[in-house]
């Protein structure tokens, strides 16, 4: 198995994702209810963005010590509970992360790679 010898591309990784959320993000909660392609298409990236943080703590842990926030950890939790169906998700939940955390999660990732 190969891996990169660098956290950069998996920071990149995050900040499609994120971008991606962005672009499929509804105007409101209600319409994300009533929008399950992008429903579904959320859950997905958001899944990726943990993949990738547990890829980043796993290979570099230097690097996780150094940079990683309390979000990140709740990322990889997020992740966890959508890929294994641990509790009902909330939408009401997944639309305050959206809405609201989003921004502050991005740019403690784009610092990074600038």
């Amino acid at each position: 198995m190969t891996t990169n010898k660098q956290p950069k591309p998996y920071l990149l990784n995050i900040i499609n994702s994120l971008e991606a959320i962005n672009s499929y993000k509804p105007n409101s909660e209600d319409q994300l209810s009533n929008d399950h392609k992008s429903y579904d298409a959320i859950l997905m990236r958001l899944q990726d963005v943990g993949e990738n943080l547990i890829q980043l703590r796993d290979l570099f842990p230097t690097f996780w010590d150094e940079n990683a926030i309390d979000a990140w950890n709740k990322a990889i939790g997020l992740r966890n509970i959508i890929s294994h169906g641990y509790v009902q998700i909330k939408l009401s939940i997944i639309w305050e992360l959206i809405s609201k955390d989003l921004p502050e999660f991005e740019e403690s990732v784009r610092k990074l790679v600038e």
